[in-house]
Formats: C-alpha cells, structure tokens, sequence
C-alpha cells in the first residue's frame, strides 16, 4: 500500500491514479470511523487470507490506536476455507 508521500506524486497510469484514490478514501473512511479500514477486491481463493492476515498483523496490531477495522470487500465469490480463514483471523484481532 502506498503512504502519504507517494500520494503527493502525480500518477502516470490508470492504474496508480485509481491506487491513490483508494487510499485516499480509505485515510478518509478511518477519520469518520476512527477505526483502521482496508479494502480486498478479487475472487476469494487460497492464498487471500494469508495477504489479509499479513496486512491485517503489519498495520493493525502494530498501530494500536483504533480497535475498530472496517474492510470494504467487493468479490465475485471464491471458495469457503479462504473465507473461514479470514474471518478467524479478524475475529482474532
């Protein structure tokens, strides 16, 4: 994920214009909330869940100013384990 900084760089590419949105509305999300939010998009497929415990364990554990975490989720669907998964280690932390 990008930090602050990065946000001050002009995008070149669709894709980092559309990266740096994201975050943006993910600072804003975690100011109205007061809580940390991140954002999955994709199918839900093994591996998925070790990347959400990852970032879930860099950020959220380690910065301990909110207990609150929103995830913002937009998927087409996947298998069950993954999701099992995901939701023991949110429920966890």
């Amino acid at each position: 994920m990008a930090d602050s900084k990065s946000d001050d760089i002009k995008p070149v590419t669709a894709n980092e214009f559309v990266e740096q949105e994201l975050h943006r509305n993910l600072r804003e999300i975690e100011k109205v909330f007061s809580c940390h939010a991140r954002s999955l998009s994709g199918p839900l497929y093994p591996g998925v869940d070790d990347i959400l415990r990852s970032v879930i364990e860099k950020r959220c554990v380690r910065d301990l100013t909110s207990k609150k975490l929103v995830i913002l989720l937009t998927t087409p669907g996947g298998m069950l384990e993954p999701v099992q998964r995901m939701v023991a280690t949110i429920r966890r932390h």
